[in-house]
């Protein structure tokens, strides 16, 4: 009893030395990541101002093909004009970051009077930053960089839209990079590089160092240190739980380093990102990732700042009717327990995919804490529309609704389509609600018009049906008023089951959604979350094909998008077949900056999925840690 008491306690030393060393390498990393921030700012604000000169040459042929070659080309030639200025900030800073780690390093290890100077010449520092800061600029940076300005340019073209109109999305896309949207909370690329680089630097100042002491002929050891909290995945806590061993000796878990081979997931699955679902294999670092607070299991807006690929040759696949996914066997699974369950505990925790064959109990989550922000109206143009009215109105116009210009092509003219003979009770929905909106409205037998300008201008932002989306307005509030925007799309262009019995109870109806707009399908199912459901996708093949619709028959040029609400926030493992099968090619993850449990989809099955960081600790062999 009492060697187990004092395991615990050298244990939880351990943890507090460790929470005292990230405090101090908080610190040490601080002022350096300001200044780098500072530089990237210049950077980007100079590349896009160069950019822009040369990228003049294409306003002629802008109708043309432009390929990413021709983009990588102008950034190879205004390169050499600006990196000097941001490779000399990164050598500096990361430098000084290094040698903060390696002087705290040595003061752990016993070393206090080592020259720091001599050491970093002695771990050829210099040379590896060096190295380090031209293949970050020339290959990572400017490369995210052509990428996402070869899909604005290609996007642009595709669309018909102007150079001007292309070139003003490119300058504000490069300021993106430079400050990023403080109004949308989303940090920019400049901050994302300079904490990403001065983290990697103190990293490596700390492994080095080790190094240094253990070839001047001291014994070295390494410990497995994980977050200490219940959202540690098994690998990792056997891991920690091997304490400290030699420095070239492998974990159990036969890692040699933290991180652990991350968890990864197969090619065709997708991640919810800021702009929709999105394949995990075309994720970028930088990219916003909705993510899930473990601890409130609320959203949280995050960003990827690592991408992973590698191949394997198997997977583990959980299936069943409402879930078909394919992870790795060390991929870290977000559930909840039967006994939490039992507890009516709402915590959760990591398990490896592997670790969960056979077993028939525990679930995985798929639902959401939302809270949103409420509005007494909203206001369009000169016009303020009380909230209830605007959500009514949106759902009906989003799901029944365009606006074109009218015969002598000077002024627009919004049409909600709706058989006032075959669905009157709709019909009487819709014109109770525009007659609440500003502007004349004329109510017709087939549809409901208005040409009020302020409208018609505020509706043009929605475009057609194929891109109709639905606004950030809408998006935001709480769930009673999302509930009034998606009871109106419903009746518009939805459909509910009928309530049925089961067990001597009413069940609850299911409801479907129907769209052909890919953005519209994935806003959708983001509020079906934030109302408390599950959401599930499925395409159906429609177009060219006669179709029914409630307000006519008509021939579709686009296949028809299928949401359903579903009640049931979580997947049983109960009733759920999970084994490993074949797999050839390439699997993906990402690595968040925060929480660590982002939304995955495949095959229109989503959850919640997750992993764990840790960190790892030097020391001379039987000294305590420092």
């Amino acid at each position: 009893m009492q060697l187990l008491k004092e395991k615990k306690l050298l244990t939880e030393l351990d943890r507090f030395l460790e929470s005292v060393a990230r405090a101090y390498k908080n610190r040490a990393i601080a002022e350096p990541i300001k200044i780098i921030e500072k530089a990237c700012q210049l950077y980007f604000k100079k590349q896009g101002r160069l950019f822009l000169v040369q990228f003049e040459r294409f306003r002629y042929r802008f109708k043309e093909s432009i390929s990413d070659e021709e983009i990588r080309r102008i950034l190879q030639q205004i390169h050499p004009h600006i990196e000097k200025g941001l490779k000399v900030k990164l050598i500096t800073n990361l430098g000084i970051v290094m040698a903060k780690a390696v002087r705290h390093s040595f003061d752990g290890f016993g070393f206090a009077k080592m020259d720091v100077s001599f050491a970093l010449d002695n771990l050829r520092a210099v040379g590896f930053l060096e190295r380090h800061a031209a293949v970050l600029i020339a290959d990572d940076i400017n490369e995210t960089t052509k990428r996402t300005i070869a899909k604005i340019v290609t996007k642009g073209a595709a669309e018909g839209q102007s150079y001007d109109k292309v070139a003003r999305e490119i300058k504000s896309r490069f300021n993106q990079f430079a400050v990023g949207k403080p109004q949308l909370h989303i940090q920019s690329r400049a901050h994302l590089v300079a904490i990403t680089e001065n983290r990697m630097a103190y990293e490596a100042g700390n492994m080095e160092a080790a190094q240094f002491v253990k070839k001047q002929g001291l014994t070295m050891e390494k410990a497995w240190m994980d977050s200490g909290d219940a959202l540690v995945s098994d690998g990792c806590l056997e891991n920690s739980g091997a304490g400290w061993i030699g420095i070239d000796e492998a974990f159990p878990s036969g890692d040699d380093m933290s991180p652990r081979f991350p968890g990864c997931y197969s090619d065709d699955t997708e991640v919810y990102t800021e702009k929709g679902w999105q394949k995990i294999k075309d994720t970028s670092v930088g990219d916003i990732i909705y993510s899930l607070n473990p601890k409130t299991l609320e959203l949280e807006k995050t960003i990827a700042i690592n991408t992973i690929k590698y191949p394997v040759e198997k997977l583990v696949n959980f299936k069943n009717k409402r879930l078909d996914l394919l992870v790795t066997g060390n991929h870290r699974m977000f559930l909840q327990t039967d006994y939490d369950r039992k507890r009516k505990k709402e915590i959760y925790q990591f398990r490896e995919a592997s670790e969960l064959i056979g077993k028939k109990s525990d679930r995985f989550f798929a639902g959401l804490n939302w809270i949103g922000k409420d509005k007494k109206e909203i206001k369009i143009g000169n016009y303020k529309i009380p909230i209830r009215t605007y959500c009514k109105f949106m759902g009906f116009y989003l799901s029944e609704g365009n606006v074109t210009k009218q015969v002598h092509g000077i002024t627009w003219n919004i049409k909600i389509s709706q058989s006032k003979e075959k669905h009157p009770e709709i019909f009487k929905a819709i014109e109770k609600t525009v007659r609440k909106m500003p502007g004349k409205w004329w109510i017709g037998k087939e549809a409901i018009y208005t040409s009020d300008n302020g409208l018609c201008e505020y509706v043009r932002q929605f475009k057609k049906s194929s891109e109709k989306f639905i606004p950030e307005d809408i998006k935001d509030l709480p769930a009673d008023k999302i509930k009034i925007f998606l009871d109106a799309y419903c009746m518009g262009d939805g459909h509910k089951r009928k309530v049925r019995e089961f067990n001597g109870s009413m069940c609850t109806p299911e409801i479907s959604y129907f769209t052909s707009s890919k953005r519209m399908a994935d806003d959708l199912g983001e509020l079906i979350l934030k109302i408390g459901r599950r959401p599930t996708f499925y395409t159906k093949k429609t177009k060219d094909i006669l179709q029914h619709h409630k307000n006519g028959d008509y021939i579709s040029n686009y296949d028809n998008i299928i949401v359903r609400e579903v009640n049931t926030l979580h997947h049983n493992l109960k009733s759920m077949d999970i084994k490993f099968i074949e797999y050839s090619g390439y699997v993906y993850c990402i690595e968040l900056d925060k929480n660590h449990v982002m939304l995955v989809r495949r095959n229109g099955k989503i959850l919640w999925c997750g992993n764990c960081r840790c960190d790892i600790l030097y020391r001379r062999k039987g000294a305590a840690y420092e």
